[in-house]
């Protein structure tokens, strides 16, 4: 079973092991109840905006450590999350019709002025609902 603690004991001590970890439960977890996304609430690495894990090769190097010792991963599509589910540090995506956020990017979910926001280029992105409930631009 993947934890952060397992992850960094098959890292060992280099210095983007955070970032590999960070990276490799966001690209593999399977949702909210998975492991990986317990590692991926778990981090305490918050990615750059714009920053890719394939543009740094030590990354890349220990995303693939990662894969060796946690095989068997699957990729799963993304899906619409209800607003009522979203709590504060969650990870959350952020769909192509945002100005402020670049698509695909992975926000942590903050507490702000009393909602639930991620932080944007302009500062912080508060949370809202459709009418069916689900979070308006945003997926896991």
């Amino acid at each position: 079973m993947p934890t952060h603690s397992a992850m960094l004991r098959a890292i060992g001590s280099e210095p983007k092991a955070e970032q590999a970890i960070f990276w490799f439960a966001y690209a593999w977890h399977s949702g909210k109840n998975s492991d990986l996304y317990r590692v991926l609430r778990e981090s305490p690495y918050v990615p750059p905006t714009g920053e890719k894990f394939d543009d740094d090769p030590d990354v890349v190097r220990l995303f693939g450590v990662l894969e060796r010792a946690f095989p068997g991963q699957t990729e799963v599509p993304y899906s619409p999350l209800l607003l009522a589910d979203v709590q504060e540090g969650d990870i959350i995506i952020a769909g192509s019709r945002h100005l402020c956020l670049q698509n695909r990017w992975p926000c942590r979910v903050l507490k702000w002025e009393g909602n639930l926001a991620v932080a944007c280029e302009k500062g912080m992105h508060r949370l809202r609902a459709n009418e069916l409930g689900f979070v308006e631009g945003f997926r896991r």
